[in-house]
């Protein structure tokens, strides 16, 4: 049942929850960007699923060419300690993501994400898991 696998993507943590249609060995978001995941078996072309995909598997401004790759814009920006929630807004009115940074890097105030800043945000394909 999708509510309990979303239930569950919830309960292990954070996660972040986009609804898609499969398409080939991807899942097309509503702002029609393709990613690649892997598709469980059985689920046909076009089924309705939500792409699944955790803050701390996100990377923003460092993406590699093996990962899924989509521009938005950084839409708040949340201090949680040893970490920064960065919430971006996908591009062509997309959904909203957390990426998870942890504040090794960018101690300082003045070197963190600002607010309208556009970034790139990637994860490996094998870090997307597509719920029914």
């Amino acid at each position: 049942d999708r509510r309990a696998k979303r239930f569950v993507a919830g309960f292990m943590g954070i996660s972040n929850l986009m609804e898609g249609k499969v398409e080939g060995s991807c899942v097309r978001l509503s702002n029609g960007s393709l990613c690649a995941a892997k598709v469980p078996e059985g689920v046909a072309d076009g089924s309705p699923v939500q792409l699944s995909v955790r803050p701390e598997k996100i990377v923003l401004d460092g993406v590699t060419d093996a990962m899924v790759s989509l521009s938005g814009t950084v839409a708040e920006r949340v201090y949680v300690g040893t970490a920064t929630q960065v919430i971006v807004a996908l591009a062509d009115g997309g959904p909203r993501i957390v990426a998870l940074e942890q504040n090794t890097e960018r101690a300082r105030d003045d070197d963190r994400w600002e607010i309208g800043h556009g970034v790139t945000v990637g994860w490996l394909p094998e870090h997307s898991l597509v719920l029914r």
